[in-house]
């Protein structure tokens, strides 16, 4: 199945481009993202928010219903809590968020979202791609499969 795998997806990759425009371990941050599903794109902001930033998820928060973000947070020394918006492509901040949290984290694949004020904070591309590479071994089985298959 891997074989096939990559076969079926080998005229989408430009292995030359890897090689001239790489970032780390021959991946480019944006082929990276592209090929990571949504579930897997909210797994990486997840685990570095409780890796790098010090926040715990609140688990019953993480449900499809939700208005616009993924998760709830709570910060492990300051009580505080955030919300995460993660969005695969050009997604603007759901204005629903405003007031129900602490902090606003936003982040978007295309890294094409703007921080309209001091409680909000917008996640960057190579931020979450440098922590992809550096902490694979407490990701995810499949987005390891996904760096593997484009290395």
């Amino acid at each position: 199945m891997h074989q096939f795998t990559k076969l079926a997806f080998s005229p989408i990759i430009d292995r030359k481009k890897f090689e001239s425009d790489s970032t780390s371990e021959g991946i480019t941050e944006a082929t990276f993202f592209k090929f990571i599903g949504a579930d897997d794109c909210e797994d990486v902001v997840d685990l570095y928010f409780q890796k790098i930033k010090g926040y715990c998820i609140i688990p019953s928060s993480c449900k499809p219903a939700t208005i616009g973000y993924e998760f709830i947070l709570k910060h492990s020394i300051t009580s505080q809590t955030a919300v995460a918006q993660v969005k695969q492509g050009n997604v603007g901040l759901d204005e629903r968020l405003r007031g129900i949290a602490d902090h606003i984290y936003l982040f978007s694949t295309n890294g094409k979202v703007q921080a309209d004020s001091d409680d909000v904070t917008v996640l960057s591309v190579s931020e979450l791609f440098g922590f992809v590479c550096k902490h694979g071994n407490i990701l995810p089985s499949r987005i390891n499969y996904w760096i593997d298959f484009l290395t």
